[in-house]
């Protein structure tokens, strides 16, 4: 009976605190799961810079239906849990938003 008492103990600080599969805040909290699909996508898309290009814009189309507002930048899209991670850029190139046209762009270095 003596093994009880902590896990009585444990139990009780548990419900008194709102549950033990409380929500992690933080770091913890940004992590997100994707289904190999997800990443799958992502690894396709990498094979043409178009294609890059349209996974970027459709994400982008996405994110703004979703939040009804413009990211800061495409790493939003990681943080945020609608890409696993952003595909690799072509040597001497980056993505970047076009805020006026309101797309993603490849542009020089």
């Amino acid at each position: 009976m003596k093994l009880a008492w902590p896990a009585l103990v444990f139990l009780a600080v548990c419900l008194a605190t709102g549950g033990c599969n409380r929500k992690k805040s933080g770091a913890a909290a940004a992590i997100h799961q994707f289904s190999p699909e997800a990443v799958q996508e992502v690894v396709e898309a990498e094979k043409s810079p178009q294609a890059s290009l349209t996974l970027l814009n459709e994400t982008l189309k996405d994110w703004v239906l979703r939040r009804n507002q413009f990211p800061t930048d495409l790493n939003e899209f990681v943080t945020g849990g609608m890409l696993p991670r952003l595909p690799v850029t072509p040597p001497g190139k980056r993505f970047v938003m076009d805020v006026q046209q309101r797309r993603v762009v490849l542009a020089d270095k």
